[in-house]
């Protein structure tokens, strides 16, 4: 039976002759295809080596000149004089400082300035954009040619030609300067470098220079202040009476006490902060998990001297027998005791000295201790007897004053060290590798030249011999897939993008996307084809077959889709799922059923208890069930032709999802027991040549193929292709 529209069903000229079976699409295809498109290659691959010989011949020539300087790693602060642990971590933020140092404008400033480059014309003189030499008539504004201007210019510039590096992991960077002559790249590389290594004398002395005149102020202040309370101190002397001869203390037996053990107790404070830090040094590298012979104390002890000369006699002696005997020879295990005996004698001896050391530090700290309670009551008897209110001024100023001589002292060393630093600076930076002149050009390189044309020529030649292909012969419009393959497109569907299926914070699918959006396009479009196939209610069952061409066209979806829209019209609807490859209709309804079509075939399971039933609709799904390992035969049995004219009885619309075409053989054989047979084609993806290959498996097997329904169709960019579907322009939102 025909169930095409009338309209539609008009002569269709027979369709065309097309190419033989299409190739799968594997590596062996990527192969033949680019062995196909080889002149091509070959072409690009000529033109992409003429690009790089034009651009060899008319890139200007430039020399790099290249300079070493070594940063010195010692930090401030380095533990030891000769700052030997300064190199054991790599200050990497000291070496990006300096990099950036190299490149700085005030640097750079200073080598234009002595070179005098900001009036030679490659370096001062402006230069117009690309865009107006190429188009001169362009407006431009006028031209800065000051002195300012060209200094910035040739600053800029030549900080273009400079590169910095650091070699590895080292205090090395290297200075690659890049310009037009050898000569220049040599004596810009050397300029620069020592710009940096006279910047850093400079920055030294300057501060410097700043150091002593902020002390020489402060001094001053200083000096002020400290003859003025002195003078308080004798003032409030001859006020009351406090005399002190030789311009010492007073003479009391208890202030002299308290300044004897004023002096003793600063003393024994050395004391235990000096023997304190050795045994606390000792206690580290014990803890920490070092060897405690190198330090001061071990190191000068004559004992341990000698025993570790006997040391080395024992390991020299049993390395010397090692080579000759083995581990159990007599004389050999002789020589292990005899390093075991010194080893152990050792360890005895610097445990002696470490207690030695822990005795020291006790005794200071209770030597101290005592001097601190002496200390406290003798203050205490000269405060219970001193309290008059002229020794209580005297005693504040005097604090004043003492206080005033302390800073005064400390700044005055502080300027004899700075001017002592003004005097010597240290080296901080080196050049290791004096600016070479260069021999042969660093660019451009032929070889960098040729290979990047090359290169460029085969990406190029690859880009026309795989993607034009890729996108020829793709189905974009109706009238020509009706041209092609004399078959109406009974409707083309949207494609839904994941921002379409969102409803708030709810991802749909499409089958509830359908319930959600009744009067979408997507929605008009599954009505248009019910339209066009004419299925009512009122004409009897159909039964319509949904196929396509290959897999991943989107013809379960569609099938599933349609069922969805012939219930919501009415239709007691029922949806079944041939495709036992690779079944879908379950998953995409996800009911819950005890059996499928394959249990039914195989007689484990009724019909009845197959079907799962929508919760709102007239609408009833049978998915493939347990499928295994398909059995040959099965669709053609007699029992799946039962099984769809007992469906056929029970419902308005019967769709069967079946496996693609060109995969499985299945779809051929259903089509002997179905009313109307429906090709879904993606829209821009598929190739005319696999379609026309199904359809015509189709057509041999006298299937009944009505039409085509293209799928995932870019409706915006559909319009540009053909005019065949404006339609769609007037139908609901989505």
């Amino acid at each position: 039976m025909n169930y095409i529209e009338p309209s539609l069903a008009r002569d269709y000229p027979p369709p065309a002759p097309q190419p033989a079976a299409a190739r799968e699409f594997d590596i062996w295809r990527l192969v033949r295809t680019v062995l196909r498109g080889f002149p091509i290659l070959c072409g690009m691959l000529v033109l992409g080596v003429c690009l790089g010989v034009v651009a060899l011949r008319y890139l200007p020539t430039r020399y790099t000149s290249s300079v070493s300087i070594l940063i010195d790693p010692k930090r401030p602060g380095s533990f030891g004089e000769d700052g030997q642990f300064a190199n054991l971590f790599v200050d990497n933020s000291k070496i990006a400082d300096v990099e950036l140092l190299l490149v700085s404008s005030e640097l750079l400033g200073r080598v234009v300035d002595e070179e005098h480059l900001a009036d030679q014309p490659m370096f001062g003189d402006a230069r117009p954009s690309t865009l107006r030499r190429w188009l001169p008539f362009l407006k431009s504004t006028p031209i800065l040619n000051t002195p300012a201007a060209r200094h910035t210019r040739a600053v800029y510039r030549l900080s273009q030609m400079i590169h910095t590096a650091r070699s590895g992991v080292t205090y090395v960077i290297n200075l690659d300067v890049t310009a037009q002559s050898p000569a220049s790249a040599q004596r810009l590389a050397s300029a620069v470098a020592n710009a940096y290594l006279d910047d850093q004398i400079q920055t030294k002395l300057d501060a410097a220079r700043r150091d002593t005149a902020w002390l020489t102020n402060q001094l001053r202040d200083q000096r002020t202040d400290l003859i003025n309370s002195e003078a308080a101190v004798e003032a409030i002397r001859k006020k009351y009476g406090v005399l002190a001869p030789n311009g010492g203390p007073e003479t009391t037996v208890d202030r002299q006490a308290i300044s004897q053990v004023n002096e003793d107790l600063v003393k024994a404070q050395s004391d235990v902060a000096v023997t304190g830090a050795k045994y606390q040094q000792a206690l580290h590298v014990m803890r920490s998990g070092g060897s405690v012979e190198g330090l001061s104390d071990i190191d000068t002890s004559k004992v341990i001297g000698d025993l570790r000369k006997q040391q080395a006699d024992a390991n020299r002696r049993l390395a010397d027998i090692s080579t000759r005997y083995s581990s159990s020879f007599p004389e050999r295990r002789q020589a292990e005791q005899d390093r075991a005996a010194v080893n152990g004698q050792v360890q005895l001896e610097v445990s002696r000295v470490l207690d030695m050391l822990r005795n020291d530090y006790q005794t200071a700290t209770a030597k101290r201790d005592t001097l601190q309670r002496e200390l406290a009551g003798l203050v205490g008897r000269v405060s219970a007897a001193d309290s008059a209110e002229g020794r209580v001024e005297l005693r504040e100023a005097e604090r004043v004053a003492e206080a005033n001589r302390t800073a005064y002292d400390a700044s005055l060393a502080r300027l004899r060290e700075v001017e002592q630093a003004g005097t010597r600076q240290d080296v901080e930076a080196r050049i290791i590798s004096q600016a070479d002149l260069p021999e042969s050009a660093s660019s451009p390189k032929a070889i960098i030249c040729l290979g990047a044309g090359a290169g460029l020529g085969l990406v190029a030649g690859l880009g026309l011999v795989l993607l034009f292909p890729y996108h020829r012969n793709r189905i974009v419009d109706t009238e020509s897939a009706e041209q092609a393959f004399s078959l109406p497109v009974l409707a083309m569907t949207p494609i839904l993008r994941k921002s379409d299926l969102k409803i708030g914070s709810s991802q749909l699918t499409i089958t509830e996307y359908l319930l959600v959006k009744p009067i979408s396009r997507f929605a008009e479009s599954l009505r248009l084809l019910r339209l066009r196939l004419r299925i009512s209610g009122t004409s009897g069952p159909k039964i319509v077959q949904i196929t396509s061409a290959v897999p991943g066209e989107g013809k379960s979806t569609m099938a599933a889709s349609l069922a969805i829209s012939a219930a919501v019209a009415g239709m007691r609807t029922v949806i079944v799922d041939l495709d036992f490859h690779r079944p879908s209709i379950g998953k995409i309804f996800s009911g819950k059923q005890s059996g499928g079509v394959f249990d039914i075939l195989l007689g484990t399971s009724a019909t009845d208890s197959a079907l799962a039933r929508h919760e709102t609709l007239p609408l009833c799904i049978i998915d493939a069930g347990s499928v295994g390992e398909p059995r040959t035969g099965m669709i053609e049995s007699a029992k799946l032709s039962g099984l769809i004219r007992e469906l056929q009885q029970k419902f308005d619309l019967v769709i069967l999802d079946s496996p693609p075409i060109l995969a499985i053989s299945d779809p051929l054989f259903i089509s002997g027991i179905v009313d109307a047979t429906v090709m879904v084609i993606a829209w821009g993806s598929t190739p005319q040549k696999l379609v026309d290959e199904a359809l015509t498996a189709l057509r041999n097997s006298n299937a009944p193929v009505v039409g085509m329904l293209l799928n995932k169709a870019n409706l915006a960019k559909a319009g540009r292709y053909g005019v065949g579907y404006y339609v769609y322009e007037g139908f609901g939102t989505t």
